[in-house]
């Protein structure tokens, strides 16, 4: 049975596990870089979690991470040069930066899942307002602006490959 897990401080082993581990390339990091990029990670999640706890989930099962979704401000994640948006006032809006799953799992499922439980419990990301995310509209697994759209984010802006779509935090 897979358990859903808040992304803290107490849990940000497993979010390094999922992505240093279990990737879903089937890439695996040597452990000499993976221990930098753990230190790097640790360093960086930090600042996050002094913005905002729960930073989003982290999905398990048997003890194993399988899924991941990280939330972060807007002006972590535009400084870090993911996709965001100009709506709404930064320091109102989380932006979602990685929607992950585990090698081996059924992606489509999982990502729908993570999704659908970030906008049943996005009450926890107060004070927050809003959610975005950078998406793309033709991608059908990697990072699907449909996943969203089905659970209540709406396009907010259209870019010529990506879209930025939003759902308030009620």
């Amino acid at each position: 049975m897979i358990e859903m897990l808040p992304l803290t401080e107490e849990t940000m082993k497993l979010e390094m596990d999922l992505c240093l581990k279990c990737h879903p390339s089937g890439f695996v990091v040597p452990e000499g870089s993976a221990e930098e990029g753990r230190r790097a990670n640790r360093e960086f999640l930090t600042k996050v979690f002094a913005k905002i706890r729960p930073a989003g989930f982290v999905a398990v099962e048997d003890g194993k991470p399988v899924a991941l979704l990280e939330l972060m401000p807007r002006e972590f994640a535009r400084r870090n040069g993911y996709i965001t948006g100009s709506t709404g006032r930064d320091e109102e809006t989380l932006t979602i930066a990685c929607l992950e799953v585990a090698l081996n799992q059924d992606r489509i499922k999982v990502m729908d899942w993570m999704v659908a439980h970030l906008a049943e419990n996005s009450e926890l990301f107060r004070p927050f307002k809003q959610i975005e995310v950078g998406a793309f509209p033709r991608d059908v697994d990697f990072h699907p602006a449909w996943v969203y759209e089905d659970h209540g984010f709406e396009v907010v802006e259209d870019r010529s490959v990506a879209r930025v779509l939003a759902i308030s935090v009620t």
